[in-house]
């Protein structure tokens, strides 16, 4: 551990196994992850994007439903970065 990860906890609140647990996403979660990361590469000079102007472009030029609902799920389920779960 270096004198900068003394300040993060999180870095060692999961074992390294759990980094790379499996994952075995569905078909209609990789086709999502494609279009946010569509969506990334397409505004990558305007870098970093809310997770609202993220939304609103997939509502805007891919049907995304324009529900608080809607965003809620988007935000939890691709776009909040989140360690694995233990084992």
């Amino acid at each position: 551990m270096n004198h900068r990860d003394r300040h993060r906890p999180d870095l060692h609140r999961y074992p390294p196994s759990a980094a790379f647990a499996d994952w075995n996403p569905r078909p209609d979660t990789l086709d999502r992850l494609r279009v946010v990361n569509g969506v990334l590469q397409e505004y990558r000079a305007q870098l970093p994007l809310t997770n609202r102007q993220i939304f609103y472009r997939l509502v805007g030029a891919h049907g995304y439903d324009k529900t608080e609902k809607a965003y809620a799920r988007l935000s939890a389920k691709y776009l909040q970065p989140r360690p694995p779960a233990p084992a």
